[in-house]
């Protein structure tokens, strides 16, 4: 059993902990299917707009390639109907992977280290709706607050005493207005906090639900600083590993440029067009170093109009392959982001009802061993 402060050093492990291929791989499927279901969604909207059908898919694809955009000019109701259900079905895939990170991270803390991902993949299949459904509930219950204030709001439209009323009732709406801001608040907790509240309490939505107004309302300071450290902690650790992937990337095909052929130059750069920025990065590095006047063996940007059909297939593989890199980062971000979540409500219900969730029976068969006095 990992030995905790249940306070804002726990934090710090967080790097360490999220450093394990189970939370990776199931936040690099969990990123991959929600990437997906956004992709084939959006497309359907593309597709059933009068401009998307003019241009056909192919046209589209090509434009959009795996990053399509529902744009203005692709106008109509349905379709931004559509569109938005496939963005909110993305995020509750995202949610219920979100609960499988943090199950395996809970698990880890216990010190159940042969905790697998099948049985993860399970749990979030069983657990995933409560976190989806609670997120779900704490949205409606905050939507109810604008609503019913726009509805009062017209009441001040009826004729003669519309406006006595208004006058009368302010205060009451006043206290609304402040309760819809606590509601709010524990809303935008509760979207990171609820995947952690349900791996570590296995209990139903009204539980889960109960259990986020309490820890974001009974612990709002200590709550906000740990969030902003895990945010920061994530931030760095993130970068650390992206940079690593990045000079990984420039040096093996510096490396390999050396032997390779002029070519490399073409396949590099139709590569670089198919991950968002990547280019305009690149374009700066070299700036960077033409500068300065360093020299050095870089792969340069070239024109790729006129490229074999080869060189065109091989740069858009090799695109590829940078694309799951990109999302390789990405799930190491999330599995840090997540796994720092299980630790902060860890360290929040012990301060708030003096629990030791670790020590606590669930559906797991996996019973801790109590950590020794020191």
């Amino acid at each position: 059993m990992t030995d905790l402060h249940f306070d804002i050093r726990d934090i710090l492990k967080v790097p360490k902990l999220a450093w394990s291929w189970r939370k990776i791989s199931v936040s690099f499927r969990g990123i991959l299917v929600a990437w997906l279901i956004y992709i084939i969604g959006t497309y359907i909207s593309l597709f059933l707009t009068e401009a998307g059908r003019s241009a056909g898919i192919m046209p589209l694809f090509r434009y959009f390639e795996f990053f399509p955009v529902l744009l203005t000019e692709f106008r109509g109701t349905w379709q931004y109907i559509l569109y938005g259900l496939t963005i909110m079905f993305a995020l509750f895939y995202l949610l219920a992977t979100a609960t499988a990170v943090s199950r395996i991270a809970f698990e880890d803390v216990r010190g159940n280290d042969v905790f697998q991902v099948r049985e993860a993949l399970q749990f979030s299949r069983k657990y995933g709706s409560t976190a989806i459904v609670s997120v779900v509930i704490l949205g409606a219950l905050f939507l109810i607050f604008p609503v019913t204030l726009l509805i009062w709001g017209a009441v001040g439209r009826i004729p003669y005493v519309g406006e006595l009323i208004f006058a009368v009732s302010s205060i009451p709406v006043i206290v609304w207005g402040m309760l819809g801001i606590a509601v709010k608040l524990v809303f935008l907790f509760g979207l990171v906090l609820i995947p952690s509240i349900t791996a570590c309490l296995c209990e139903d939505v009204l539980e889960t639900v109960i259990q986020t107004f309490t820890s974001v309302l009974l612990q709002p300071c200590r709550l906000f600083i740990y969030e902003v450290t895990a945010k920061v902690i994530t931030a760095v650790s993130t970068l650390i590993f992206a940079l690593f992937s990045f000079f990984s990337i420039f040096g093996t095909n510096v490396t390999c440029g050396l032997l390779f052929g002029s070519s490399i130059h073409d396949i590099f750069t139709i590569a670089l067009y198919r991950v968002p920025g990547a280019l305009d990065l690149a374009l700066h590095i070299i700036a960077f170093f033409d500068r300065f006047n360093f020299a050095y063996p870089v792969i340069s940007i070239s024109d790729i109009s006129g490229v074999s059909t080869a060189v065109h297939s091989a740069g858009v593989i090799l695109g590829m392959s940078y694309l799951m890199i990109a999302v390789l980062v990405l799930s190491y971000a999330f599995s840090c982001f997540f796994s720092a979540q299980v630790l902060i409500y860890l360290a929040v219900r012990k301060r708030k009802d003096g629990d030791d969730l670790r020590l606590r029976r669930s559906s797991a068969d996996f019973v801790p061993e109590e950590p020794a006095e020191s």
